[in-house]
């Protein structure tokens, strides 16, 4: 039977509250942590497809630097000369890179290579002036999807779409959340642990002045808690035994009050009852 939180001990409760607490802030932090390390590694991918095209058209295509040295122009635009889409579909395609390329007016010049998602219009007008980069899923898995402008002399020959799955950074990433709430249930372990260890400083005190109760209601009128501190405990601790401290003058004054009076009226009573025999 589940006990009601009201019936939890107090040093239950505080352990049980230390692990809520760090076991919500870990979790919120690591998920931040995960779409951190998501935006990171695919960030990553991306420009690691884009120097890869970037070194194939120089391969393939004889594309002056400074794509030999693998750097981009200013303008992030790829250059190419003469536009040989097929060929470089080709070269794309034996690098392990699912390819499309696009024409500027949006017909497919290069067919995929992969099952590759379309570009829509407004992700063509985009790719044409500055790389794209998102992700796409398909029947088979998720996918990376990089859109690369192709331009030549400031004209513009197409767009070259590359793609790669996902299946590693996911992989990775599960890996890490899993290590990651491990380490969070462990975390949350150990602060209840910890709490609940703490909680016996915190509440010994209260422990005495229950037994101490427990013995004035048993008649014992000395028993005092005897705590010192400045703190709230230690100042409740104070008031308590001065409370026990006046209660026991109030019942010895109630005492004296009862013996004299017994002792007063025990006279004339007295009187009365010898004037009665008489």
């Amino acid at each position: 039977m589940v006990l009601r939180w009201s019936n939890w001990p107090l040093r239950t409760q505080l352990a049980a509250l230390c692990a809520l607490i760090l076991l919500i802030v870990n979790l919120v932090l690591g998920l931040g942590l995960r779409g951190a390390v998501r935006a990171v590694l695919i960030e990553r991918t991306a420009a690691q497809l884009q120097q890869q095209v970037a070194g194939l058209l120089a391969a393939e295509l004889s594309v002056p630097p400074p794509f030999r040295q693998g750097a981009f122009p200013p303008a992030n635009r790829l250059r190419a000369a003469p536009h040989q889409p097929e060929r470089l579909g080709r070269a794309l395609a034996e690098a392990g890179l699912l390819t499309q390329i696009y024409a500027p007016d949006g017909h497919v010049t290069a067919a995929a290579t992969g099952p590759l998602p379309r570009l829509t219009p407004a992700q063509l007008a985009r790719a044409l002036d500055a790389p794209l980069t998102f992700t796409a899923s398909t029947n088979e898995n998720a996918l990376l999807v990089v859109a690369l402008p192709w331009h030549e002399n400031g004209v513009p020959l197409g767009v070259i779409q590359v793609a790669t799955s996902l299946a590693p950074i996911d992989a990775l990433l599960r890996d890490i959340t899993a290590r990651l709430w491990a380490g969070i249930l462990l975390a949350a372990l150990a602060a209840a642990l910890g709490c609940w260890s703490a909680g016996y400083l915190v509440f010994q005190p209260l422990q005495r002045m229950l037994l101490v109760s427990r013995q004035v209601a048993q008649g014992d009128l000395q028993a005092r808690s005897k705590l010192r501190g400045a703190n709230e405990i230690g100042r409740l601790s104070q008031a308590f035994d001065s409370m026990l401290d006046h209660l026991a003058a109030t019942l010895a004054a109630q005492r004296r009050f009862v013996g004299d009076a017994a002792h007063e009226l025990r006279t004339p009573l007295t009187a009365l009852g010898n004037a009665l025999e008489l």
